[in-house]
């Protein structure tokens, strides 16, 4: 679904931060070739606890999605 969202919009992959809470969200941004970004709101401390695939880094961490969203727009800039 990922990556037919990326082809319906035209974006390219590598260009595209993609984030979720939970190691399946980050498992389905690393196959689209997304940057991927967990937060820790929701199931994503959860998931941090229970630890994460090493394949899945690099990925950023962020408190909750506000601050994810303001990461991404100040690496936009």
């Amino acid at each position: 679904m990922l990556t037919e969202a990326l082809s319906h919009y035209g974006a390219q992959a590598r260009e595209t931060p993609f984030i979720g809470d939970q190691a399946d969200d980050l498992k389905a941004a690393f196959h689209a070739g997304c940057r991927r970004i967990l937060v820790r709101t929701g199931l994503g401390a959860k998931a941090i606890a229970v630890g994460l695939p090493d394949y899945l880094r690099p990925f950023a961490i962020a408190d909750d999605l506000r601050s994810a969203a303001c990461d991404v727009v100040r690496d936009f800039s």
